[in-house]
């Protein structure tokens, strides 16, 4: 298993990575073996001077190409998940002590990579692998906004 594409933890063109995301969609071709993501990213700068350039958000497309796997857990039932706005997520590339899949699941093939998301809204976790995948501004997107959790 190799590790998630490069520019999954670019500092450079995410800068918070994908801390304090929100997940607005997700769409999945098990034909095509396909996965679209729809994400609004943080942003925004900690040391800025304006509330507004603190807490910016700008759409992005997630695809995943040669989809191995995509497991998304079950809501926790004692969580809210009924009342949100969209899913504040966190994500990180597998690693030995990342959360394990609901079901167990073999190792990704070699020239496959893993990746996970929690989702504080529902206290559980998306599971991902696949053989690539790109990280693109929103066609959507309009300039910045301010989300809050």
């Amino acid at each position: 298993m190799r590790t998630a594409p490069p520019h999954f933890s670019s500092t450079d063109s995410l800068p918070n990575g994908f801390h304090e995301a929100f997940l607005e969609s997700v769409d999945v071709d098990y034909k095509s073996r396909r996965g679209l993501i729809k994400l609004r990213l943080c942003v925004g700068d900690p040391d800025a001077a304006t509330q507004k350039e603190r807490e910016a958000y700008k759409g992005a497309d997630l695809e995943l190409v040669d989809l191995v796997y995509f497991v998304i857990e079950g809501p926790d039932p004692r969580s809210k998940y009924a009342e949100t706005k969209g899913l504040w997520i966190d994500g990180e590339a597998k690693r030995d002590s990342a959360p394990a899949t609901p079901i167990p699941i073999e190792l990704p093939p070699r020239d496959a990579f893993a990746y996970w998301f929690f989702v504080r809204n529902w206290n559980s976790f998306i599971h991902i692998a696949a053989r690539n995948a790109s990280l693109q501004r929103s066609s959507e997107e309009g300039g910045w906004t301010t989300v809050k959790p």
